[in-house]
Order: structure tokens, then sequence, then C-alpha cells
């Protein structure tokens, strides 16, 4: 019976290839919702390898999807999931988001893996970009107006990563007493006032009105997960109001970027401070000494998986240069049978010019069903930086072992 179920699923992405390669020799645009669709300038998320195009309506409980390649709609309840956002329904029917990937399948087969679609590829289709540069800036609490007389006060720092995610960082004053608020993560905008956060089972929502932020959770129950960012009794939760400038760097937590990872009995702490990336795991067997490396660029966003399925953690930390370019680099370290960790060895991308041809940064890197995803446009020579015209190249990196330590090695490379 599943033989015959995936005989007919392949039928029909064939058949959805080749009337998509009709429609564009004479000029049909075949991907435009019908009017008055719910899913009408909603998401499109469209397959690595064209064999699929998705219509996507999301919301923290419900996920709507349409599949071209199927013909069909799905309506998927969201569960809990170890990384990203993931809906399944009763039938093992699924739609898995991290970031601006995707997977989409039934049970244990992938029907389709890709990307969030913003350009138009020649189907007349666009989801138009979030503007969100009036709200960029520093947001601060009450207590900020008197802190020359002593109040406590914590900071909302939102700033650009790409066209479309951003950046939000939390800090507090630090002076006079421990931090009281640390967050760091990558927003998504859903609409043109509002940013979410996904953590594994519940959202946080960043609402902008004017100079005025407002930060709450997805639910009553939720709301009280805040109060994990903070201490003494606060919360993420409240009201903030945009200031002129930085806050005051004599007062602020210097820390440019802090995260901490559970697994099993493991703990992991990053914390970045200067040029000073420090990596201090806790629970191993062994060695619990910290690790640190000098970074020259900035440390945006870090993440927890088993990627070679030992039952062990790796700690990937993700980071850009600064400049148009933004070069990725990633530093990662694996767990060694619960004893100690090892730094991962990431072969540079001049090692491969099937990779690096067309490549001028902008990386965006993400752990995908237990392999490393990287992501970057395609420059041809003719290009500007801000105009690459060569599609996206995506390369799939498998953790392996080398002889001295871990390794990633590229397993796959689509470029579409």
């Amino acid at each position: 019976m599943k033989g015959l179920i995936r005989i007919l699923l392949i039928s029909l992405i064939v058949l959805f290839q080749v009337r998509c390669e009709k429609a564009i020799e004479t000029g049909i645009k075949p991907l435009k919702p019908p009017p008055g669709s719910r899913f009408e300038g909603r998401a499109i998320y469209l397959a690595a390898d064209s064999s699929d195009v998705l219509w996507v309506d999301l919301s923290d409980s419900i996920a709507e999807v349409h599949s071209f390649a199927m013909s069909s709609d799905f309506t998927l309840p969201r569960v809990i999931s170890a990384s990203g956002v993931k809906y399944l329904n009763s039938d093992g029917t699924f739609f898995w988001t991290k970031g601006e990937s995707f997977i989409w399948g039934i049970k244990d087969s992938i029907l389709a893996e890709g990307h969030m679609w913003y350009d138009t590829l020649g189907s007349g289709i666009s989801i138009p970009k979030r503007n969100f540069s009036d709200s960029f800036g520093h947001y601060v609490t009450d207590g900020y107006a008197r802190k020359d007389q002593g109040y406590d006060w914590v900071a909302v720092s939102v700033y650009p990563l790409n066209q479309h995610r951003v950046r939000i960082s939390v800090r507090s004053r630090v002076d006079k007493k421990k931090p009281s608020c640390t967050f760091d993560g990558l927003v998504t905008p859903i609409n043109d006032s509002t940013l979410v956060f996904h953590g594994n089972d519940f959202s946080i929502y960043f609402n902008f009105s004017g100079d005025t932020l407002v930060v709450g959770a997805d639910s009553r129950e939720n709301q009280n997960r805040l109060f994990y960012y903070c201490s003494g009794g606060a919360s993420l939760a409240g009201t903030y109001t945009k200031i002129d400038g930085p806050p005051d760097s004599q007062q602020i937590d210097p820390a440019s970027y802090v995260q901490t990872f559970n697994w099993d009995n493991f703990f992991f702490g990053i914390q970045v401070e200067k040029n000073e990336l420090t990596l201090t795991p806790g629970g191993l067997e062994i060695d619990n000494r910290p690790v640190t490396h000098e970074v020259e660029a900035t440390v945006y966003h870090s993440e927890i998986g088993d990627l070679n399925q030992d039952g062990y953690p790796e700690i990937l930390i993700y980071l850009a240069s600064a400049g148009s370019g933004s070069y990725g680099t990633v530093i990662g370290y694996s767990v060694n049978n619960g004893k100690s960790i090892s730094q991962i060895y990431m072969p540079p991308m001049a090692d491969a010019p099937e990779l690096s041809e067309g490549y001028m940064g902008h990386d965006e890197f993400a752990i995908v069903e237990n392999n490393l995803i990287r992501r970057f446009p395609v420059y041809l020579p003719e290009d500007s930086n801000a105009n690459p015209t060569g599609g996206t190249r995506q390369v799939q990196y498998k953790l392996v072992d080398g002889e001295a330590s871990r390794r990633f090695q590229v397993d796959k490379v689509i470029t579409y």
C-alpha cells in the first residue's frame, strides 16, 4: 500500500512539473491563488528541486497548507518539536519549518525540502518583503528615565540580520547589580507591525506601534515563561519606549551575545564580550573547562542538536563578518561520549571550487533533520553585491568522524 501511495505521489509531482514548464512556455501563471482564497497574500514555500510549491497560512496552533503537487489542502495542528516549528496531523502528514527552511512529508517519507519564496521566479507570484527599518533601534523600560537615580532598567535592541530576518537582543543594567534580563534570538515578521520568536513549544511576540514596543507570549499560560529570561521576579513581558541612540554603555550588560542550552544532564553556556567568545560546558564526566575563541565577526545565533545521532549533542555557533558581504562561519563543538567536548572542523569554502563559484557571503545556517544546512545567493560576474541573479545554492553537510576530530563533510549541493 505504501508503495502504491508513493507511486501516486511521484506521478502527481511529475504532472505538476510538466504543467509548470508548459505554463512558463505559454506565459500562464499557475501559482496565483484563486480570488478570495484564504492563501491569498500568505507565505509561499518552494521545494529546492521545484517538485512542489506550498501555499501556507501559519498560526501558533494550526498550519493550513495547499500542495500543488498533491492538489490538496491540509490542516495540521502544531506539535512539540525539539527544534524549529512542526505541524503534524493524525495521518502523519507534517510541515516543519526552521527559519525560512521547510520539510514537507508523510510519516517517514520526505516529499519536499526547500525555503520560503519571496522573489518572482517567472511565475508572477511575490510575497511582499516586510519593511521594519522604522522599528530598528533601541527600546527601554520606564526605569531608564531615572537611571541616574539608581533605578533598574531593561533595553530591547532590534537589528536587521537580512531581508527576511531580524535579531533581537535584551540586556539590562549591570553596574549596580547582576543583570535582570537577558535574551538573544532571531525573529520573523508575520505582518507589518509584529515580529515573532518561536521557542520549542511557545512563541514570543514583539508588537510595534510608533515608538512603543509591547512584548508578550502567545497565550496567558505561556506568559509565565517570559520570567525564565529574567531574575528577581522580572519578566520580558511589558511595554518599552524607543530612545535615540544606544542605551548607556556605562551601565548596560557588555555581553554582545548570551545563550544557554540544556540537553539531558548537560549544560552549555555561550557568551561573547568584546572579541572573546566563551563556551562553558557543564555535566560532562571528565572535562568541563571553558573554551574560548577570539572572534572578529558577529555571533548572531546558535543551535544544539544531535547531528551524528550518537545520543550526545553538538553545539553550533553562527557568525557573520562586518561589511556588505556578511560572510558566514560556524564554530562547532561535539560531545565525546558524555566526557568532554571537541571542536568540529569546518572546511573552508575555498577548498571546494564547485561550492565557492559565485559565492560572496550572505550565508544562512540551520540544523535541519540532523544535518547542517548552509544557504547563500549565487552571484554572476556582472552582479552587484546588492543584486545577485544566479539563484540560491544550498549545501548540506553531515557530521563524520575524522582522523583527529569530527568534521563537516559536504553531502549534497543544490542550486535553484
